[in-house]
């Protein structure tokens, strides 16, 4: 199980997430708004989100494409 640190904006704190918790994300001009699991939103730092999508731990099934 790996995890990742992100900067959570609104808080001010590192926060450590595992990418398989995480529903769905939603681009903002600045940040990154994360869905968890337990239906918890966090917005966190877009260099942040970026750097960890970067390291190729999203897979895409497009069967499933909304």
């Amino acid at each position: 199980m790996k995890f990742f640190k992100l900067y959570n904006v609104e808080a001010g704190v590192d926060l450590y997430i595992n990418p398989s918790t995480i529903k769905y994300y939603l681009y903002d001009s600045d940040n990154v708004e994360i869905i968890l699991d337990n239906n918890e939103i966090i917005r966190v730092d877009k260099q942040d989100f970026e750097e960890m999508k970067g390291l190729g731990i999203f897979e895409y099934d497009t069967n499933n494409a909304l």
